[in-house]
């Protein structure tokens, strides 16, 4: 069995740079395999030492390395995707990646339909966006829960065209009734009709059943194998690395709604799946946060700064889409990164804390922290409210009576790491166990 996992959790909504530690930790404890939870919807970019780039979001980021991926029962897969993603591995010199990858059988499959059904959905939103990738990862999920599996395909389907089109055309039928009133011109803004009525073609467009039919057919073809999540836990040895899309911010329980994933995204998910499949032994549990706040798309981000945005974002490589929207960049903020320590039980649900993009810091020679809000709630008439238990935190930053408490650092770059660590352990009773001064392994420090 395996030995120690290394279970790697984003504390903020996501874009933490989890890829960077994954692919950090794999290498250096030489890690036997990484297991994947959450949904191929997020992709997690690395750097190599050598200098390649590469964003996953099926195999893990130890691929490059020859490290197997095996991906957890939990997991929502996206199998066109897979197949675009084998392609690109290909493209970067891994003669056969499917070989590294393992899929439970009972992997619930995102089909073009759920990515059809999600972006018009966020395009219906208009002007009030939830914020989403657009891949359709949530859609499969939340209509495997709204339908008790009835509507939905399982990897160990996919070999099965008989079924796979019966099930297709299923979920096809209830997105067709879901949007059959829907008007371009009243119910989407000028610019989004014309990506409207394309993807109301193409939901009615039978070719594109043969086509989605074709992909997995050929991904079917490529060995990619089908293994019980258990067996890998039992028959690997050493360590190995779980890492986990989304943040815990975007939970969907304890998010800011309706800025959320469909998912569970707070860490006792993953080890639930992990103490289901049998696993006993021990489990390294790390959070990982920016040096800075950062935002991809809707949703609170309280000490946004657009002067900040400008001086560490053109660094940052996260550009504005249709489907997340803006990103946006402010102070650290501790408030909420305790808020989400809280969320996951508290500073002793941790072992360590990565810190990451503290070289953007470190450029930048100001350090902008966050530790409180001055608020005035005008829901619990309370002048200091704890507006994020009382999920108030949005109508607060609207009406602009959120004011973050911001100190400001200077020091030399030897005084700020050391305050870096200083700091966090002050404000969240959690030691920083990694430091990244860079994109590459070799910029990561551990502590």
């Amino acid at each position: 069995m395996i030995e120690k996992i290394y279970l790697v959790t984003d504390l903020g909504p996501g874009d933490g740079g989890k890829g960077g530690v994954v692919h950090k930790l794999a290498n250096i404890f030489h890690a036997d395999v990484i297991l994947k939870f959450g949904g191929g919807q997020g992709s997690h970019g690395i750097v190599t030492d050598g200098g390649e780039k590469f964003a996953f979001s099926h195999w893990g980021c130890g691929t490059l390395e020859a490290i197997p991926t095996a991906i957890a029962p939990s997991f929502i897969a996206i199998p066109h995707a897979i197949l675009n993603e084998g392609q690109a591995l290909q493209r970067m010199g891994l003669n056969n990646p499917y070989a590294l990858l393992s899929i439970d059988p009972c992997t619930l499959c995102a089909t073009p339909f759920h990515k059809i059904a999600s972006q018009l959905s966020e395009l219906y939103r208009k002007d009030a966006p939830r914020g989403t990738v657009g891949t359709g990862a949530g859609e499969a999920y939340r209509l495997e829960r709204k339908f008790s599996g009835g509507l939905s395909l399982r990897v160990r389907d996919l070999d099965n065209t008989a079924k796979v089109r019966q099930v297709l055309e299923k979920i096809i039928s209830y997105y067709q009734n879901k949007f059959a009133n829907l008007s371009l011109a009243k119910d989407f803004l000028t610019a989004d009709q014309d990506a409207a009525n394309e993807l109301l073609d193409l939901l009615h467009d039978p070719r594109y059943v043969e086509w989605t039919l074709e992909q997995y057919a050929r991904l079917m073809s490529c060995g990619i194998t089908l293994r019980m999540f258990d067996e890998i836990l039992q028959q690997c040895s050493g360590i190995a690395i779980a890492e986990c899309s989304h943040g815990v911010l975007t939970d969907v329980e304890y998010g800011f709604k309706p800025h959320v994933s469909a998912i569970r995204t707070l860490p006792q998910f993953p080890l639930e799946t992990l103490s289901n499949a049998g696993y006993t032994g021990k489990v390294v549990r790390l959070g990982v946060t920016r040096a800075y706040a950062i935002r991809h798309g809707a949703g609170p981000l309280p000490t946004a700064d657009s002067e900040l945005r400008g001086r560490l974002l053109p660094r940052s490589h996260k550009d504005t889409n249709r489907w997340q929207g803006e990103v946006r960049v402010g102070a650290v903020d501790f408030k909420l990164l305790r808020h989400a320590i809280n969320l996951c039980g508290g500073s002793t649900a941790f072992d360590g804390i990565c810190v990451t993009c503290f070289d953007q810091i470190l450029k930048d020679n100001v350090w902008e922290i966050c530790d409180s809000y001055t608020v005035e709630c005008p829901i619990c008439n309370d002048v200091i409210c704890d507006c994020l238990n009382c999920k108030n935190l949005l109508s607060c930053i609207k009406d602009g009576r959120i004011n973050p408490n911001i100190t400001t650092i200077h020091s030399s770059q030897h005084e700020m790491m050391q305050k870096c660590c200083e700091v966090f352990y002050q404000q969240l009773g959690v030691p920083v166990r990694l430091i990244s001064l860079g994109p590459s392994d070799q910029d990561k420090i551990l502590l």
